[in-house]
């Protein structure tokens, strides 16, 4: 199963660095207001859509889903403009140092929000606290005396690490998911693991991006979505859109669906 921290610090990472790239290149640091309005922009939504996408990447094995991408970047954009001309409105009432930590931190917390349109049951207030502390970190480590760019790259880090590992953190319960290749004969292709957290909104399954679990049929798929995976009290059960049958899911025993076996985890 993929390391979900490493990828979502590396991923955030990737973000912030071109963000800073963009910012360079388009001469926005060149002036007080654009420095902040714009480059708060251009951290959350890159960030945040960064973000996005490695959990795209997690969840379906594969670099081609942009699911919610382009709709986590332009929130992001709002969001973070807004972060930023705030803590440039806060540098000409408070301390610089000030202005500076509330425009860091909304622009995480804003990269923190984007997270949370894709990733199923991340409280949104979770992940907007776990990104406004990955931005104050970011700060606080750029102040140590690295490049803008450098300090964007950690910023984005630590917004994915706080991100991933507040999902952990604040979960009650999650299924392990492993995904079989599907075909005949001999194959390279091994099965794809994960987890997703449960919670108050189902799990889909279906066959089609924007599904939280992407099966393949051996044959052809008929539905967008066959199922849903959901939480009444403390039993955790699989509801069918084929036959609206509902299945119950027990902790000692997995449950299988087309190319895609279930376990639960941390639940009584």
């Amino acid at each position: 199963m993929i390391n979900k921290k490493v990828l979502f610090a590396a991923g955030a990472g990737v973000g912030g660095l071109a963000s800073a790239i963009l910012a360079h290149i388009t001469g926005i640091l060149e002036s007080a207001f654009s420095s902040w309005v714009f480059t708060g922009a251009l951290d959350a939504a890159l960030i945040g859509a960064s973000l996005v996408y490695v959990q795209n990447y997690y969840q379906s094995n594969s670099w081609d889903n942009t699911n919610k991408i382009f709709d986590g970047a332009s929130k992001g954009l709002g969001i973070g403009a807004a972060g930023g001309l705030l803590a440039f409105l806060s540098m000409n009432m408070l301390s610089d140092e000030m202005g500076r930590l509330i425009g860091w931190s909304i622009s995480g917390a804003a990269a923190g929000y984007v997270a949370s349109l894709r990733i199923p049951n991340l409280k949104a207030q979770v992940a907007l606290i776990a990104g406004a502390v990955g931005g104050a970190i970011g700060l606080v480590v750029m102040n140590l005396g690295l490049s803008y760019t450098m300090g964007v790259i950690v910023t984005g880090a630590v917004i994915g690490l706080m991100v991933a590992t507040s999902e952990e953190v604040f979960r009650k319960a999650s299924i392990n998911v492993t995904l079989k290749p599907v075909g005949t004969g001999v194959s390279l292709a091994k099965a794809h693991s994960f987890n997703l957290t449960l919670g108050a909104d189902p799990i889909l399954i279906g066959f089609t991006d924007d599904m939280d679990i992407k099966l393949t049929s051996s044959g052809i798929a008929m539905q967008k979505q066959i199922g849903s995976i959901s939480v009444e009290g403390n039993d955790v059960f699989f509801n069918s859109e084929i036959d609206n049958s509902k299945v119950k899911i027990a902790k000692d025993r997995g449950f299988s669906i087309e190319n895609c076996e279930v376990s639960l985890q941390g639940i009584s």
